[in-house]
C-alpha cells in the first residue's frame, strides 16, 4: 500500500478496471491500493467500503455519502458527490467502540504500600540469580571443553560417513563456528556473574 497526497481526491487503479475513487482523509492523504488478480464487482464493492472507512475517526462516524457511478466501459466507480449516472449508496452505519481506559501505571502496590523491595529479598534474589548463572557457566564451559577436543585444534578425526572431503571440511567449519559461539557464551556469562553485587 503507498501513501499519495492528494488534494481531495485519490484514485486506486485496478488491473483490467476504471480508477476507484474515494474521499481524502481529513489531513489531505488519500489511499492507493493495487488490486491483483482480482476483477470486477467484488473487489469494486470492497475497495469502496476501504474508501468510506479509510478517513479520520471524525469522518468514519458522520454519514459520508458514497455514489455508484457508472464508469467507462461499464466499470463502477465510487465517488463521495454525486456526477452523471450515479447512484447513492444505501450502506449500513459504521459501529465504532471506544477503546478500554487503562489504568495509569503507578509505582505503588495493589494496597497502596510501595513497590520497593526490602535488601534481605534483593539479597536471595541476587544469590539465587548468581546460582543459576554458575549453573549455567558450568554446563557451557563442559560443552565449549568438549568442543574443543572434537574440534583438535582444527584438525578432528575424520567420521565414516566423510568420504567426501567436502563433508570433512563442512564440518570442520561448523566445529570452528561452535567453539567460537561457545568460548562467546562464556564470557558473556562471565560478565553478568562479575555485574553482580
Amino acid at each position: 500500500m503507498t501513501m499519495k497526497r492528494h488534494e481531495s481526491v485519490s484514485e486506486v487503479p485496478m488491473p483490467a478496471a476504471t480508477p476507484v475513487r474515494c474521499p481524502a482523509t481529513s489531513r489531505g492523504w488519500g489511499v492507493s491500493l493495487f488490486a491483483h488478480g482480482l476483477r470486477g464487482g467484488l473487489l469494486s464493492v470492497g475497495t469502496a467500503l476501504v474508501c468510506t472507512l479509510w478517513g479520520s475517526p471524525v469522518q468514519a462516524q458522520s454519514a459520508t455519502a458514497v455514489y455508484r457511478c457508472d464508469g467507462p466501459n461499464g466499470t463502477p466507480l465510487y465517488q463521495n458527490a454525486p456526477g452523471k449516472g450515479c447512484r447513492l449508496l444505501d450502506l449500513p452505519p459504521i459501529n465504532s467502540v471506544p477503546a478500554a481506559k487503562m489504568p495509569a501505571a503507578s509505582s505503588t502496590g495493589s494496597n497502596g504500600q510501595s513497590a520497593r523491595v526490602s535488601s534481605s529479598q534483593q539479597r536471595s534474589r541476587d544469590s539465587d540469580r548468581r546460582r543459576i548463572l554458575e549453573k549455567e557457566l558450568a554446563r557451557e564451559q563442559s560443552r565449549l571443553d568438549a568442543l574443543r577436543t572434537e574440534y583438535n585444534d582444527g584438525e578432528p578425526e575424520r567420521q565414516g560417513d566423510e568420504r567426501n572431503y567436502q563433508k570433512y571440511l563442512d564440518r570442520v567449519e561448523r566445529l570452528k563456528n561452535d567453539v567460537a559461539q561457545a568460548m562467546q557464551n562464556v564470557s558473556s556469562i562471565r560478565r553478568e556473574i562479575d555485574s553482580l553485587p
